[in-house]
């Protein structure tokens, strides 16, 4: 869906079916950007509609500005659903961030009338996409330890994924990767040991007996 439907009544009006009935433009949060509230209710009302276990999102971005062109929603009844969607999402945004850095050489080429000797043709690479995932990898690595609080300061693996992956974008093998640097940083215990190198579905996820900071950034 658009990332920023238009304040023209009829087009309000148009969407009441999908985001939860007439008023929905007065239900918004107001603390987020309209954008990002409108894709939240439209998720929530998904998941609902759908009876759906997971609801999640993909937003695309337009090929020669740095904004939303829309978000593609994604719902499913399983976590292994979920899991594979985030597979295939990171493999999708990683081509399409490609793209887009070559459409915007393009752009700039044409504008200037000029070639850039010092692009990269082969790559055509943007940042934005490996911002967001740096982004969801330092929040996941707080809310991790907080949701295992939450939880009794223990959890089983298998749940535990699917709440991070669910809230942000990275896929199962991010979270793996993510408690060995909390173990390192005697945030959870190391209860996986050697073989396997990794938490699996199965592993005890614990927090360290003294448990650490909950702050979140």
């Amino acid at each position: 869906m658009s990332p920023e439907p238009s304040s023209d009544p009829e087009t309000i009006q148009s969407l009441d079916p999908i985001l939860g009935g007439p008023g929905w433009n007065k239900r918004l949060r107001t603390d987020i950007p309209k954008g990002e509230a409108v894709e939240l209710m439209f998720r929530s009302e998904l998941r609902k509609i759908g009876n759906f276990k997971h609801v999640v999102s993909c937003k695309i971005d337009m090929p020669t500005k740095d904004r939303p062109h829309f978000f593609l929603a994604y719902g499913t009844k399983s976590s292994m659903g979920l899991a594979t969607f985030r597979d295939t999402e990171r493999k999708a945004l990683v081509q399409h961030d490609r793209n887009r850095g070559k459409a915007k050489l393009r752009k700039r080429e044409q504008t200037t009338g000029m070639a850039d000797m010092f692009s990269n043709d082969d790559s055509g690479s943007d940042k934005s996409f490996d911002e967001m995932v740096d982004s969801a990898i330092y929040n996941a690595k707080y809310e991790i330890p907080y949701f295992i609080e939450k939880n009794g300061r223990v959890v089983l693996f298998d749940k535990l994924w699917p709440h991070i992956i669910e809230k942000y974008p990275l896929r199962v093998t991010d979270i793996k990767d993510i408690c060995l640097l909390l173990a390192k940083d005697n945030k959870i215990e190391n209860t996986w040991g050697r073989r396997p190198r990794k938490p699996q579905d199965g592993t005890v996820i614990r927090l360290v007996s003294k448990g650490p900071s909950l702050d979140k950034p």
